[in-house]
């Protein structure tokens, strides 16, 4: 489709001015007068598409309507081709598509194959169509998890160094010695460590 812009060879911000210097570079181009005879049919036809578009754009309200129609026609055309996506993933892979309302989130909508890469659709055998996580997604969350492993593994090595650096200050030494005789809890926590390793 070409859009009205295009007919006039700007783009789709140009201002009045730059409409107006390449209706005039076109028209002179165009002109009828100015083609040969074989030609003049075909410069009418298309002076008159420019003069159409040239009165739409530089009129405020009219280039505004029909931005908003060109828009429009555009996510439509969008929306053509997703869904012809969405149909082609699915022969070539043998997803079924099941029809959900347009604000639905399930997993289940065809439409979330490409939007969403945590899932893939799988066939059941009772026909209605199932998803699971994909394999990257399942990397992706085990590394992460991992990190988290290591991270509190870290933490919990640093907290065991600094209580063995500060057993050997003689002042924290006897604080910690007092802490654990008067602190049943502690104490308990302590002794069952210690069961553990001897």
């Amino acid at each position: 489709m070409i859009t009205l812009y295009e007919l006039l060879e700007v783009s789709e911000n140009a201002s009045n001015e730059v409409i107006e210097k390449a209706y005039k570079v076109l028209a002179k181009k165009y002109h009828p007068d100015l083609q040969p005879v074989d030609k003049r049919k075909e410069a009418e036809e298309k002076m008159k598409q420019i003069n159409e578009a040239y009165e739409t754009l530089m009129d405020s309200n009219k280039r505004s309507e029909y931005d908003q129609g060109l828009e429009r026609i555009r996510k439509r055309e969008e929306l053509e081709k997703q869904k012809e996506y969405a149909k082609t993933v699915g022969n070539n892979q043998g997803y079924q598509q099941t029809t959900t309302t347009p604000n639905s989130n399930r997993v289940n909508n065809p439409y979330y194959y490409h939007n969403v890469n945590n899932y893939e659709y799988v066939n059941t055998r009772q026909g209605r169509p199932s998803y699971q996580v994909s394999k990257e997604y399942k990397k992706e969350y085990m590394k992460m998890k991992l990190r988290n492993i290591r991270d509190m593994l870290i933490a919990i090595g640093i907290i065991l160094l600094i209580f063995v650096l500060l057993w050997f200050i003689p002042p924290t030494h006897r604080w910690m010695i007092d802490f654990y005789e008067n602190n049943v809890l502690v104490k308990l926590i302590v002794d069952s460590i210690k069961s553990m390793w001897s």
